[in-house]
Protein backbone atom coordinates (compact mmCIF):
# COMPACT_ATOMS: atom_id res chain seq x y z
CA UNK A 1 0.00 0.00 0.00
CA UNK A 2 3.11 2.79 0.82
CA UNK A 3 4.61 1.84 -2.62
CA UNK A 4 1.18 2.50 -4.16
CA UNK A 5 1.36 6.18 -2.22
CA UNK A 6 4.31 6.73 -2.81
CA UNK A 7 4.22 6.24 -6.73
CA UNK A 8 1.03 8.74 -6.93
CA UNK A 9 3.18 11.26 -4.86
CA UNK A 10 6.14 10.94 -8.32
CA UNK A 11 3.59 11.30 -10.02
CA UNK A 12 1.67 14.19 -8.66
CA UNK A 13 5.31 15.93 -8.46
CA UNK A 14 6.32 15.35 -12.36
CA UNK A 15 2.79 16.46 -13.23
CA UNK A 16 2.01 19.35 -11.03
CA UNK A 17 4.66 20.68 -8.81
CA UNK A 18 7.29 20.33 -11.22
CA UNK A 19 5.57 22.50 -13.92
CA UNK A 20 4.76 24.98 -11.04
CA UNK A 21 8.54 25.16 -9.45
CA UNK A 22 9.50 25.70 -13.36
CA UNK A 23 7.02 28.67 -13.89
CA UNK A 24 7.90 30.27 -10.70
CA UNK A 25 11.27 29.82 -11.08
CA UNK A 26 12.13 31.06 -15.19
CA UNK A 27 9.03 31.43 -17.22
CA UNK A 28 6.93 33.72 -15.41
CA UNK A 29 9.62 36.42 -16.27
CA UNK A 30 10.07 35.52 -19.54
CA UNK A 31 6.71 35.55 -19.93
CA UNK A 32 6.44 39.09 -18.31
CA UNK A 33 8.86 40.43 -20.25
CA UNK A 34 7.41 39.44 -23.36
CA UNK A 35 3.86 41.12 -22.35
CA UNK A 36 6.45 44.21 -21.85
CA UNK A 37 8.07 43.72 -25.40
CA UNK A 38 4.03 43.67 -26.63
CA UNK A 39 3.24 46.83 -25.28
CA UNK A 40 6.37 48.52 -25.55
CA UNK A 41 5.81 47.78 -29.87
CA UNK A 42 1.89 48.78 -29.59
CA UNK A 43 3.12 52.31 -28.35
CA UNK A 44 5.74 52.54 -30.81
CA UNK A 45 3.45 52.10 -33.72
CA UNK A 46 1.14 54.99 -32.07
CA UNK A 47 4.40 57.05 -31.21
CA UNK A 48 5.00 59.75 -34.18
CA UNK A 49 7.97 58.70 -36.43
CA UNK A 50 11.27 59.90 -35.34
CA UNK A 51 11.79 63.17 -37.69
CA UNK A 52 9.22 64.71 -35.05
CA UNK A 53 12.15 64.30 -32.64
CA UNK A 54 15.19 65.24 -34.47
CA UNK A 55 15.92 67.76 -32.18
CA UNK A 56 16.91 65.71 -29.51
CA UNK A 57 19.33 64.00 -31.47
CA UNK A 58 22.89 65.55 -31.92
CA UNK A 59 23.86 66.88 -35.07
CA UNK A 60 27.66 66.74 -34.23
CA UNK A 61 30.31 63.55 -34.20
CA UNK A 62 31.33 64.15 -30.28
CA UNK A 63 33.21 60.86 -30.85
CA UNK A 64 35.97 61.78 -33.19
CA UNK A 65 38.98 64.38 -32.17
CA UNK A 66 39.04 67.54 -30.32
CA UNK A 67 35.91 66.94 -28.20
CA UNK A 68 36.81 63.57 -26.53
CA UNK A 69 40.07 64.79 -26.08
CA UNK A 70 39.72 68.75 -25.07
CA UNK A 71 36.53 68.05 -22.43
CA UNK A 72 37.87 64.11 -21.27
CA UNK A 73 41.19 62.85 -22.34
CA UNK A 74 43.22 65.17 -21.16
CA UNK A 75 41.90 65.31 -17.93
CA UNK A 76 43.20 62.16 -17.25
CA UNK A 77 46.37 62.34 -19.16
CA UNK A 78 46.97 65.35 -17.12
CA UNK A 79 46.92 62.86 -13.72
CA UNK A 80 49.36 60.51 -15.61
CA UNK A 81 47.15 58.12 -17.40
CA UNK A 82 48.19 57.08 -20.97
CA UNK A 83 46.26 56.54 -24.02
CA UNK A 84 46.86 53.44 -25.68
CA UNK A 85 44.48 53.09 -28.67
CA UNK A 86 41.97 55.68 -29.84
CA UNK A 87 39.58 53.91 -32.73
CA UNK A 88 36.67 55.89 -33.59
CA UNK A 89 34.76 54.16 -36.43
CA UNK A 90 30.92 55.07 -37.93
CA UNK A 91 29.22 51.64 -37.47
CA UNK A 92 25.56 52.40 -39.51
CA UNK A 93 23.50 54.37 -41.27
CA UNK A 94 19.95 53.92 -41.03
CA UNK A 95 17.89 56.86 -42.95
CA UNK A 96 18.88 60.21 -41.30
CA UNK A 97 20.54 58.92 -38.53
CA UNK A 98 23.96 57.53 -38.30
CA UNK A 99 25.99 55.41 -35.53
CA UNK A 100 29.21 56.21 -33.83
CA UNK A 101 31.63 53.96 -32.41
CA UNK A 102 34.92 54.88 -29.85
CA UNK A 103 37.15 52.28 -29.24
CA UNK A 104 39.19 53.40 -26.73
CA UNK A 105 41.97 52.07 -24.31
CA UNK A 106 43.82 53.99 -21.54
CA UNK A 107 46.20 52.77 -18.60
CA UNK A 108 47.12 54.42 -15.55
CA UNK A 109 45.87 54.62 -11.68
CA UNK A 110 42.14 53.76 -10.85
CA UNK A 111 40.95 57.02 -9.89
CA UNK A 112 41.90 59.21 -12.41
CA UNK A 113 40.23 56.54 -14.89
CA UNK A 114 37.28 56.22 -12.71
CA UNK A 115 36.43 60.15 -12.38
CA UNK A 116 37.17 60.34 -16.50
CA UNK A 117 34.12 57.49 -16.43
CA UNK A 118 32.11 59.41 -14.51
CA UNK A 119 32.60 63.04 -16.19
CA UNK A 120 31.39 60.66 -19.27
CA UNK A 121 28.26 59.41 -17.71
CA UNK A 122 27.24 62.82 -17.44
CA UNK A 123 26.88 63.33 -20.82
CA UNK A 124 23.75 62.93 -21.76
CA UNK A 125 24.63 62.67 -26.14
CA UNK A 126 27.36 59.80 -25.77
CA UNK A 127 26.77 56.16 -24.18
CA UNK A 128 28.44 53.12 -23.49
CA UNK A 129 28.52 50.22 -25.12
CA UNK A 130 31.10 48.54 -23.17
CA UNK A 131 33.07 49.50 -20.29
CA UNK A 132 35.51 46.96 -18.45
CA UNK A 133 38.19 47.91 -15.93
CA UNK A 134 42.03 45.15 -15.90
CA UNK A 135 44.65 44.41 -14.86
CA UNK A 136 47.85 42.29 -15.81
CA UNK A 137 49.04 41.81 -12.30
CA UNK A 138 49.00 41.98 -9.07
CA UNK A 139 52.60 43.74 -8.53
CA UNK A 140 51.36 46.32 -11.12
CA UNK A 141 49.89 49.62 -9.91
CA UNK A 142 48.19 50.49 -13.10
CA UNK A 143 45.00 49.21 -14.19
CA UNK A 144 43.53 49.21 -18.10
CA UNK A 145 40.10 50.67 -18.86
CA UNK A 146 38.70 50.01 -22.21
CA UNK A 147 35.82 52.11 -22.96
CA UNK A 148 33.80 51.53 -26.19
CA UNK A 149 31.06 54.54 -26.75
CA UNK A 150 28.72 55.52 -28.70
CA UNK A 151 26.45 58.08 -30.34
CA UNK A 152 23.41 58.64 -32.60
CA UNK A 153 24.03 61.48 -35.04
CA UNK A 154 21.03 63.30 -37.16
CA UNK A 155 22.38 63.66 -40.74
CA UNK A 156 18.65 65.79 -41.66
Amino acid sequence: MKKDNLCWLKLFSLLVLLPLFLWITTLHSTASQYRELQKLRRERVSAPAFEDYSHAYHRNNLLQGDYLFKGYLDMAVAEGCDIVSFTPSRDKDEGELSLFRCHILLKGRFIPLLKLVHSLEDNPDIGFAKLRFFHKSEQDAFVSLEVELIQLVFNG
